[in-house]
């Protein structure tokens, strides 16, 4: 992997709304890279909407959501901002 970034965005809509983007770039380098650059695309696609799905039920609903809870209490118990 040559370079990554990503960048958060919320955005308030409205007074009981809000809308949140992620952008992130991920660069690949050689041969290797270009033989992993579709799959980790998919993958990092994929982990993106899960990710914006569990943000959008915290902040609808104050808790994590199902699928969150059953990967902390699968994992460390330990989110991944808190690493």
């Amino acid at each position: 992997i040559g370079d990554a970034r990503n960048t958060w965005r919320v955005t308030p809509v409205a007074e009981q709304r809000a809308c949140a983007r992620f952008d992130g770039v991920l660069e690949t380098r050689g041969v290797a890279g270009r033989l992993i650059a579709l799959p980790l695309r998919i993958r990092m696609r994929r982990e993106t909407r899960a990710v914006l799905g569990d943000l959008k039920h915290y902040a609808e609903y104050g808790t994590p959501s199902r699928s969150k809870q059953r990967r902390l209490a699968a994992g460390s118990g330990v989110l991944a901002t808190e690493r």
